[in-house]
């Protein structure tokens, strides 16, 4: 990411950003605050993007779910798939007995090795992780306690950073 005299050349940030992250970071450098009781799934980046120190936090967890379906999750460098005996592809598309399996995604960002046998415990952590994602967002027909609609945007607006 290139912002020249605030993000210093060459610089690097090992932490995982994701999509949902942008919105909630482009209305904190426009100097906006969320509308509302808005919830927003993503975190802000203004700090670690202008290169600011903070005290490391345990690693951030990602569900990936495909429409309703949780299929993997993630935390640092783990990433474990989810066995599902039909996994959910694009709108139509189903995928038969998908297995478990545990990929280090520094060391193998392709996800080309399942390391799954090599690492019982990470797997162990990642399915208790697993659990606790259905509870909060549910999976397939059941909604979880932290369930609710997707957001909409009803009337689009640009916003643009001051020089």
């Amino acid at each position: 990411m290139r912002w020249q005299g605030r993000i210093e050349a060459g610089s690097k940030d090992r932490q995982m950003a994701t999509m949902m992250d942008l919105y909630p970071t482009f209305l904190d450098l426009a100097g906006k605050k969320l509308v509302g009781q808005q919830t927003i799934d993503g975190v802000f980046l203004k700090r670690r993007l202008l290169g600011e120190k903070r005290r490391e936090k345990e690693a951030r967890v990602l569900y990936y779910y495909h429409t309703t379906q949780l299929q993997a999750v993630r935390r640092g460098k783990w990433k474990l798939i989810l066995p599902l005996e039909e996994k959910l592809r694009g709108w139509s598309k189903k995928e038969k007995d998908v297995k478990l399996a545990l990929y280090d995604l520094i060391g193998d960002p392709g996800e080309s090795k399942d390391v799954s046998a090599e690492n019982r415990e990470v797997v162990k952590m990642l399915l208790n992780l697993a659990e606790e994602g259905r509870e909060k967002f549910g999976d397939g027909k059941k909604r979880g306690s932290r369930w609710r609609k997707a957001g909409w945007v009803k009337e689009a607006v640009g916003l643009r950073l001051e020089e």
